[in-house]
């Protein structure tokens, strides 16, 4: 086998790719569920984005709606019990 550092190159380039299509299909099926969108993209436009920019991708994706800087929902709950 070819140890050299084209071999590692191909290496690492083929787990990228891996990464990334790993990563857009989670983030699909998880922008499918979700309501509140960051700029109301479709899932589709959020699993393209991690497609081409891999784990940046999902980590723009995880700060926008899971982290503390995500938009929080209106707390619906305090709403009706004032009624």
């Amino acid at each position: 086998m070819f140890y050299g550092t084209l071999g590692l190159g191909w290496l690492i380039a083929l787990i990228n790719i891996a990464v990334a299509i790993v990563g857009a299909i989670y983030v699909y099926r998880d922008a499918e569920d979700k309501r509140d969108l960051f700029l109301d993209l479709h899932a589709v436009w959020w699993a393209g984005a991690v497609l081409v920019t891999s784990i940046f991708g999902m980590a723009f994706y995880w700060l926008l709606h899971y982290s503390t800087l995500a938009p929080k929902a209106p707390d619906t709950e305090s709403d009706e019990e004032q009624e």
